[in-house]
């Protein structure tokens, strides 16, 4: 940064310290003051210097905020009758907002309900499906166990064994 940036940011700092011992009849005389309630916390330096690497630090953000506020002077502002429009669908957009409040709690009930539903069907629908496989198959295999046993037994009675 050149030696006129420096020097402007010098004068910026002597702006300051002026404005800071101006009279209460200016515009603004706390704009600059550096007393304040939380004086405490602020380091203090005089050195320049130490001031003037502050100010470069945040120099960027001033031509920023000035290009910001500047583009807020081109937006348009609505005029009454839009404004009177907006004013006026604000009934019908609460009643929009209780009728998706509504909607949401029904849905929350409509999961809860469909939740119960599948557990139901897990329990009656697929594990009482299992039970009844596993007393089928059980229910074979004893008949199958009595099944070979007639048959063993009718073997040694006809002399086979």
């Amino acid at each position: 940064m050149g030696a006129g940036y420096r020097r402007t940011v010098y004068e910026k700092i002597d702006l300051q310290t002026a404005h800071a011992h101006d009279s209460p009849g200016s515009r603004y005389p706390d704009l600059f003051s550096t007393s304040s309630v939380h004086d405490d916390a602020l380091p203090r330096s005089e050195d320049l210097s130490t001031l003037a690497s502050i100010v470069l630090s945040y120099a960027t953000l001033y031509p920023e905020t000035a290009s910001r506020l500047s583009s807020l002077q081109t937006l348009q502002v609505p005029t009454a009758e839009q404004s009177a429009r907006l004013i006026q669908l604000q009934p019908r957009l609460e009643e929009c907002q209780k009728h998706e409040a509504e909607m949401e709690e029904e849905m929350r009930e409509l999961r809860e309900r469909s939740a119960r539903c599948l557990e139901w069907w897990v329990k009656v629908g697929v594990v009482g499906i299992g039970d009844m496989w596993e007393q089928c198959e059980r229910r074979i295999q004893e008949v199958e166990r009595r099944l070979a046993r007639c048959e063993r037994r009718k073997r040694e009675e006809d002399g086979y064994v």
